[in-house]
């Protein structure tokens, strides 16, 4: 089909996603603090959700397509959660998360079966329990940017552009611990974005 131009949107989009099958699309924007629910089939706007009070940095889609997951910048003073989640088909919050420390949340991914999540901020990779909001794990180590983690399993693929550090890593986390297995340190000019190709098992990033 032709492409299509969304109108009444935001100022910027700092984020997109798709739900696996349906007819929505869900956008973020960091300069109006909102995610907007669009219907694709007739290219119009079904919702905006006040997400957050900071800038909306980042989305993720759950697996099943019923929920996203948001994350913004911190808005110091005010307690607005970092990370919350929606319900796709109304808008409804279903859950705010605790990430226990004021760092903007950069990225968030779901885990192949929405059970679990990744978020990304400052110099950590936190796992939390998606129906809890128990924090499992943590990883210390890379700096991550928007959209830039992939979560395939118990396998975090994740940008780190820390100083003398930069490129892709590929985290596994385990019951008590998190390991990175490799860093491929060629892929940087200045920001890479992986993204996996679970079918062929491959690794892509996108640099600037």
């Amino acid at each position: 089909p032709a492409p299509a131009r969304l109108g009444g949107g935001h100022q910027s989009v700092s984020a997109a996603g798709t739900p696996p099958a349906g007819p929505t699309l869900a956008t973020c924007s960091f300069s109006d603090s909102t995610v907007k629910l669009w219907n694709v089939a007739n290219v119009s706007l079904r919702q905006t959700l006040n997400a957050h009070i900071a800038g909306v940095q980042t989305i993720a889609v759950s697996p099943d397509g019923q929920t996203l997951l948001s994350g913004s910048d911190v808005a110091f003073g005010s307690g607005d959660p970092l990370i919350k989640l929606w319900r796709i088909s109304d808008g409804a919050l279903l859950k705010s998360y605790d990430t226990g420390e004021f760092q903007a949340v950069n990225s968030v991914a779901f885990s192949s079966d929405g059970s679990r999540f990744a978020a990304g901020m400052g110099f950590h990779a936190k796992i939390f329990d998606t129906a809890t909001g128990n924090e499992l794990q943590v990883f210390d180590g890379p700096a991550t940017t928007d959209n830039a983690i992939v979560v395939a399993g118990r396998t975090l693929i994740i940008e780190q552009n820390l100083e003398g550090e930069a490129g892709m890593a590929r985290i596994d986390v385990g019951e008590d611990s998190c390991t990175r297995t490799w860093v491929a340190a060629d892929v940087h000019a200045p920001t890479c974005v992986p993204t996996l190709s679970t079918g062929s098992g491959l690794v892509y990033a996108y640099t600037e």
